[in-house]
């Protein structure tokens, strides 16, 4: 029996309650109980995480199982939960070394958008296609359903999808996509919000310098920088615009450092000429990377300063008018003029003020059902989960 579960549920005390319940169901249908939290630790997140993880603890028997999203790196377990003692850790990144990368790219692509076919594209393959569009996407997901999309409207057209169109959609969604990603990122993370700067920074050395090798798809940085920099590294992995794939790698300058992937689209725009050639999509296609090199000597991160946290800070996104709920690109689940309307002619001005309403005050406005009610729940959850 699984239960999928919010994180914001996992901390009432209604759970305390319910633990004898969900051991009675559990004896009583004969099935182990397995609980899926989503989204249990984010960047600027940690504050709470100590009674998360001491509830998930309590929760683990065995007749119930606890599974958590997390990101590893901003997650504070509390003193009482030992991640390698109390749980097992399996890391979901999609990485083209793993067994099954092109194989999930390829059906993906089948399945969702039958409208790409052999006749449609020019200079290669479906897998092919399927298989390089995942890899400059880093294997993100959500990236690839952008991305995807991107290239079917370009589709539309009737034109074929060559060299030329994958390049200028590439250039597209670095600049309406990768971009803004940031700033839609910024009022989400409370005390953190200072390294967002810094990180788009980071990005423009990091993309300059991959830019400088031929045909280049990582960096290779030294173990100090990042260290240093921590926090806006991890801002730049959460924002699709690179992916670890080494913790430690001997530099040819000395050292060692961390080896990412870095994603085609923001590269593209520095690269020379800015244009996808054949020799970069075989190379991104058959992951056969190049690296540029940042050592703890150079000279790229000398005027970039360390963030401060902001301590106490609330997060920004509570503050903003309710109007950015309402569906865009940002927010493809987003709210109608209409019901906006109806939230500020009942005081409900700022996201903060849907986040605190109760059921009760929602379900009391002019056309508002339940229906209704979980759909302004689930806008406030994207806005501040991303």
């Amino acid at each position: 029996l699984i239960i999928y579960l919010s994180f914001k549920s996992m901390l009432c005390n209604y759970w305390r309650l319910q633990i004898f319940h969900l051991k009675y169901l559990s004896v009583q249908t004969g099935k182990r109980i397995v609980l899926f939290f989503d989204d249990a630790a984010h960047i600027g997140r940690e504050t709470s995480l100590s009674t998360f993880f001491d509830i998930f603890r309590t929760l683990s028997s065995d007749t119930i199982s606890c599974k958590a999203a997390i990101y590893p790196g901003v997650t504070e377990f509390g003193v009482r939960f030992d991640v390698f003692n109390d749980a097992t850790v399996v890391d979901i990144v999609r990485t083209p070394e793993q067994s099954g990368f092109r194989e999930l790219f390829s059906e993906i692509l089948h399945i969702r958008y039958p409208q790409f076919t052999s006749d449609r594209i020019s200079g290669f393959s479906l897998d092919e296609f399927a298989v390089f569009v995942a890899n400059a996407v880093l294997g993100n997901m959500r990236g690839f359903v952008f991305l995807c999309n991107a290239i079917s409207e370009y589709n539309d057209s009737g034109t074929k999808i060559g060299l030329p169109a994958l390049g200028t959609t590439l250039l597209r969604l670095a600049a309406d996509y990768y971009w803004p990603l940031l700033e839609e990122v910024k009022p989400k993370l409370g005390k953190y919000t200072p390294a967002v700067e810094t990180a788009r920074e980071i990005a423009e050395v990091l993309f300059r310098e991959c830019a400088t090798v031929e045909e280049c798809s990582s960096v290779l940085v030294h173990r100090k920088i990042v260290a240093r920099y921590s926090r806006p590294f991890e801002i730049l992995e959460y924002v699709g615009f690179i992916a670890r794939r080494e913790a430690s790698r001997a530099m040819r300058s000395g050292g060692r450092g961390t080896r990412y992937a870095v994603n085609l689209c923001n590269l593209l725009e520095v690269t020379t000429g800015a244009r996808l050639t054949k020799a970069i999509f075989e190379k991104w296609s058959n992951n056969d990377f190049t690296f540029a090199e940042l050592h703890e000597k150079g000279e790229q991160f000398k005027n970039i300063a360390v963030p401060i946290p902001i301590e106490g800070a609330e997060l920004g996104i509570l503050s903003e008018p309710i109007d950015i709920l309402k569906k865009s690109k940002a927010y493809p689940y987003g709210l109608t003029e209409l019901k906006i309307d109806r939230l500020k002619a009942v005081g409900i001005e700022c996201v903060g003020d849907l986040a605190d309403a109760s059921d009760e005050e929602l379900l009391s406005i002019e056309s508002v059902g339940e229906v209704f009610v979980d759909r302004f729940r689930s806008a406030v959850a994207q806005a501040i989960w991303m």
